[in-house]
Formats: structure tokens, sequence, C-alpha cells
């Protein structure tokens, strides 16, 4: 298991005492070499992404806020990366009954169907065409630069 930066060690301990291995500051490492991976929705899943490794997005929220959310959130997906392709590549799980067993049956789906993954695979190569090559922040920063100075000059 990759420990997410800022999840508290008393937290791994209660869930998994000592039958697991738990693996700090590697996530990209592992991301990279990992047939399928279950993340939580947020940065990782763009992450995952660019590294072109298949996962099931999940999510968890108490019934209520998920009421709410729903009336007043208007977007299609919960992943950047489906938001991104606009898309579901990443299959994802908010609001199951069984949560647990969807999961389970979504994982086990990915690792048995090696063609399932490399579609998936190939549709998150498309992710870094659409945002670009490395740099991107570097870019933007130099064109507000050259137009502040050019707002100065006018």
């Amino acid at each position: 298991m990759v420990k997410a930066p800022g999840l508290k060690d008393s937290f791994l301990w209660d869930k998994a005492r000592s039958q697991i291995k738990v693996i700090e500051n590697t996530q990209y490492e592992v991301l990279k070499y990992s047939t399928v991976a279950l993340l939580a929705s947020g940065t990782i899943t763009l992450e995952a992404a660019l590294l072109e490794t298949p996962a099931i997005v999940t999510y968890s929220l108490p019934s209520w806020m998920y009421f709410i959310a729903k009336k007043l959130i208007k977007v299609p997906y919960i992943s950047l990366a489906n938001l991104i392709l606009q898309k579901e590549i990443y299959p994802e799980v908010i609001k199951e009954k069984d949560k647990i067993g969807v999961i389970t049956h979504k994982i086990k789906e990915l690792i048995e169907n090696e063609k399932a993954r490399t579609e998936i695979k190939k549709e998150l190569s498309t992710i870094k065409k659409l945002i670009g090559s490395p740099g991107a922040s570097w870019r933007i920063a130099e064109d507000m630069i050259k137009y502040i100075l050019s707002l100065k000059r006018g």
C-alpha cells in the first residue's frame, strides 16, 4: 500500500496493522509499474493518467452530502482524466450500495482483461497531447511577463 502524503500513520495501523507493507513517497514509481490502481478522486487521477496506469476511481461522501452535491455540482465525472477526455475511461464508484463488492469486481475485471487495460492506456495517452508538453507553467509565466511588460510600455 502506498501511503498518501498527509495521511496519519495511526490510520494505517488501525486499518492494516502489520499485515500490509506500507510504502511512503514513492507513489509515482508504484503507479508506473502497477497493473491497476485504486484511487481516491483528486489530482492523483491525473498523475496516474499521465503515467498511463489503468485505475478505478472512488470517492466517499455521507449520503446527505452526496444528495446536495449531486444537485449543485453539474459535472459528469469526478476523475480529472475523465473530465479532460469527456468520457469515462476510469470507472468511477461514488455511491454504490455494495461499494466494496463493486470496487473488487471492477479491479478483478481490469486485472484479468489485458485488452481493456491496453485500451485504457491508449485513451490515456491522448491526455498528454491535450494538456501539452512539460513546462506549461513556465511557458504561461513567460507569456504573462511579456503581457505585463507590454502594458507598461503602452
